[in-house]
């Protein structure tokens, strides 16, 4: 399991080399990386990933799902809250009052087997 870890790895292709090779045959490994969301824990956040880079990086990977997280308003609220703290309550209920995007997501859940 890595969550929110990946945009903060320097050479994310290593990280998912060394996660490929530690897994037994038919493992899981399950990720969540931020996509359009603001910088944080800077200065060691690296990258932004779209669906195709995560498809690419786990391409050796038997079986992956990848799962949108988020939509626009919660892009544009989480945006706009980085500066102004009493909207950061309001941009995560944003979360449940929309469907996923796959053209604009706040992030990505990821399911691959090997």
């Amino acid at each position: 399991i890595m969550t929110e870890v990946l945009e903060h790895c320097y050479e994310p292709i290593e990280v998912i080399k060394e996660c490929y090779r530690v897994i037994t045959k038919g493992g899981l490994l399950i990720l969540s990386t931020r996509f359009v969301y603001p910088v944080h824990k800077g200065p060691s956040d690296y990258y932004r990933f779209t669906e195709e880079c995560l498809k690419r990086l786990l391409a050796d990977f038997s079986s992956v799902q990848i799962i949108p997280l988020g939509h626009r308003l919660g892009v544009i609220m989480d945006l706009i809250s980085e500066n102004i703290p009493v909207l950061r309550i309001p941009a995560r209920l944003t979360t449940y009052i929309s469907t996923r995007s796959k053209k604009c997501p706040c992030g990505w859940l990821v399911q691959a087997v090997k």
